[in-house]
């Protein structure tokens, strides 16, 4: 009996048609990975590295300044890359420091690591702590995403109790701060981030899957819908300002039907301005670039969706076709896309029913 090897980076690309991974750098193809690279146009992120008590800080400081410094022990592995890096010190949290409040380093630090406060010192209701970072980033931020921020923890949340020498266990166990007296509180359970992600938002449906029971011919899988289908509490903008901001209250119809067979909504896909052009951008989210070559386009308007396909963030995607928007872009990004006959697929509601010009219809990686 032989056995095939699949890396890492293979099995995870391929777990991203089941379980709706995101579409992170390291699993795109390298062709794709040189072309970003080389635009700049990998996203910016944020992010906090923090040195717990335990760590002896004088194996990691190196010792002089400017650009004749001298790397620690721990440094050491990375001298021939020295050109390459910078190492700023002086960066310690005094605020994390006991400052006449006596034991209780853990939970100080823990509280005052992304809201930069000292603790008030407590094991009480009074907490006291500020608002963190990672909130300030998700009000600017949030509304671009279906959560504003998302807490995940390897611990079991606790809000309450005496923690660390007088200090509660919420300054302990919750790292992001809404408000100075509000922590909040991480999730530890994979289903439940799973299902926070990802869930319907309808309770009976979410707990008929969990069950095992049988949903429909696309039970399960991820699919993504373009900017123009609205769907009901995940924000909907049609590519332009004007709705930059609108949650429906209700899905088209196309998306009622998909969720009905089982299809679990990850997201939306970009669009030009209400799905006018043969171009994939707006003034709302921005170019969306081919998969293959980032100085290129990826076609309209169902470009993001065929993108999408492309990097293996979805299984499946809807798109519409006036003059081509189906067939445009799949043909630029190596995904298949049809156009269907007009009334197959029902658009409700329809702003021109007059009209047997556009059409929805899907898109998938191919046509097996």
């Amino acid at each position: 009996m032989s056995s095939i090897h699949f890396s890492r980076r293979r099995f995870l690309r391929g777990m991203g048609t089941l379980i709706a991974l995101p579409s992170l750098e390291s699993l795109m193809p390298a062709s794709m990975a040189r072309a970003a690279d080389k635009a700049g146009r990998f996203p910016t992120r944020m992010a906090f590295v923090y040195s717990p008590n335990g760590k002896n800080m004088e194996h990691w400081r190196p010792s002089g300044e400017g650009s004749d410094y001298t790397l620690s022990r721990a440094l050491k592995p990375l001298e021939a890359h020295r050109q390459d890096f910078s190492v700023i010190t002086g960066l310690e949290l005094e605020t994390a420091n006991a400052n006449g409040d006596g034991a209780g380093d853990h939970a100080r630090a823990n509280a005052a690591f992304l809201t930069g406060c000292q603790p008030r010192k407590t094991a009480g209701a009074d907490i006291r702590a500020g608002v963190s970072v990672d909130q300030v980033a998700a009000d600017h931020l949030g509304h671009h995403t279906r959560l504003p921020s998302l807490e995940i923890s390897c611990d079991e949340a606790r809000k309450a109790g005496n923690c660390d020498s007088g200090y509660s266990c919420a300054y302990q166990f919750n790292l992001a701060w809404k408000s100075e007296s509000m922590p909040l509180t991480p999730e530890r359970d994979p289903k439940s981030v799973f299902d926070r992600l990802f869930g319907t938002g309808d309770d009976a449906r979410d707990a008929a899957a969990a069950r095992g029971e049988w949903l429909g011919p696309l039970h399960g899988l991820p699919v993504a819908h373009k900017d123009l289908q609205e769907t009901k509490g995940v924000r909907t903008t049609f590519g332009s300002p004007l709705y930059a901001n609108y949650v429906p209250d209700f899905d088209t119809e196309i998306v009622r039907r998909m969720k009905a067979a089982g299809a679990v909504c990850v997201g939306k896909t970009n669009t030009p301005e209400f799905g006018a052009g043969s171009q994939t951008f707006n003034p709302v989210f921005g170019k969306t670039r081919n998969p293959y070559d980032l100085t290129k386009t990826c076609g309209g308007s169902s470009g993001g969706a065929c993108v999408a396909l492309a990097t293996g963030m979805i299984a499946l995607a809807d798109g519409s076709d006036t003059g081509g928007s189906l067939r445009n872009p799949a043909s630029f990004c190596g995904v298949t896309g049809l156009r269907t006959t007009p009334g197959l697929v029902p658009i409700v509601p329809n702003a021109c029913p007059e009209s047997p010009l556009t059409v929805n219809g899907p898109l998938g990686r191919d046509a097996g």
